[in-house]
């Protein structure tokens, strides 16, 4: 006895369950996932046993031991500090202007930057340091 066969259709492959699973990924990859602010120059703080804990400013400047001068994130050379600064201050005058200088900086450097700050119009200074406890600054 000879039967007639049916040839099976090969079903389609759908893609819609690929889909939900990459979506579920990249859910999963943006909820577990942290961003954090890498820092352009590498600062080690002073030491100080007083002082009082302030927010961060608005304008932050860092002071690297190479010379390096970043506000705001960006790198500015010496010459365009004291215009970058009037720039900024321009917004607000009374803006806090935070101070993060190397531990090897030499100490003429920082005065001669925070009378450049002065020359610019700001008077609000926070000078950032090291507890000297081993924790965060």
């Amino acid at each position: 006895m000879d039967f007639e066969r049916r040839l099976k259709k090969p079903r389609p492959v759908t893609v819609i369950s690929l889909i939900d699973v990459m979506f579920v990924l990249l859910l999963f990859f943006m909820v577990a996932g942290r961003l954090e602010k890498v820092p352009i120059v590498k600062v080690e703080l002073p030491k100080a046993d007083s002082g009082q804990l302030l927010d961060e400013g608005p304008i932050e400047v860092v002071l690297g031991k190479y010379d390096e001068i970043i506000i705001n994130d960006e790198l500015t050379s010496e010459a365009n500090v004291l215009a970058e600064l009037k720039r900024q201050l321009d917004i607000n005058p009374e803006r806090i202007i935070t101070i993060k200088a190397d531990a090897n900086l030499e100490a003429n450097k920082l005065v001669r930057f925070m009378e450049a700050v002065r020359a610019a119009g700001g008077m609000n200074l926070s000078l950032i340091t090291d507890s000297g406890t081993g924790g965060q600054p």
